[in-house]
């Protein structure tokens, strides 16, 4: 059988929508399937190195009033459909990594036999649903999303996005500290200029 990277994708993604996902209110939209509940919008969504062929499946989490905080000159442009649909999410897990140690892609040749195809299939459903689906559940509230940042390893990779949650969940003090320890171990100037301006905007936030 001789197809494309794209279609074969697009068939793993369509199968794990419709037999996962969409009985349970998820909605599908290209190769990501979210649900949204007021301001917060969780989903399953691959993601590719093209022009390679290798993707991966994440479970994130974005909220309204984050991305209008850290794009405020896009706010207008955010809708409740496609509320975190090309920006960064508040939070992500790569779920290969977790049942495949430290592999984090699945792989698919521009020649791939139907064979191996329902094998990824198979394994991309087994993934969500014992790993993705209880991320998720554990996204369903902010204070969740908190307990995940805080069992982080190394909370300063995605400190942006931490400062901010803590921040927002009336933890201000909490939040000026991550980014002050970001700032005193970034790699160079500009990641510590960067650093420097978020946390202005967090002390004014």
């Amino acid at each position: 059988m001789s197809t494309s990277f794209g279609k074969t994708k697009d068939e793993v993604f369509k199968s794990l929508h419709y037999e996962i996902l969409k009985p349970l209110g998820f909605k599908k939209d290209g190769l990501r399937s979210q649900i949204n509940e007021g301001d917060l919008s969780r989903a399953i969504l691959c993601w590719s190195n093209q022009p390679g062929n290798e993707f991966q499946i994440f479970a994130t989490v974005t909220h309204y009033d984050y991305l209008v905080f850290r794009y405020p000159q896009h706010s207008e442009s955010f809708s409740s459909r496609l509320i975190g649909q090309n920006y960064p999410p508040l939070a992500e897990v790569s779920l290969r990594g977790l049942s495949k140690g430290s592999t984090r892609f699945w792989s698919l040749g521009f020649e791939t036999s139907q064979a191996t195809l329902l094998e990824i299939c198979t394994e991309v459903k087994h993934v969500v649903s014992n790993y993705g689906l209880a991320i998720l559940q554990q996204f369903r509230t902010l204070e969740g999303v908190l307990e995940f940042y805080q069992n982080q390893p190394n909370p300063l990779l995605k400190y942006e996005e931490y400062s901010w949650l803590l921040m927002y969940l009336n933890k201000k003090e909490a939040s000026i500290e991550l980014v002050e320890s970001a700032i005193k171990s970034a790699p160079h100037q500009n990641a510590k200029l960067f650093a420097e301006k978020w946390l202005e905007r967090i002390k004014s936030g």
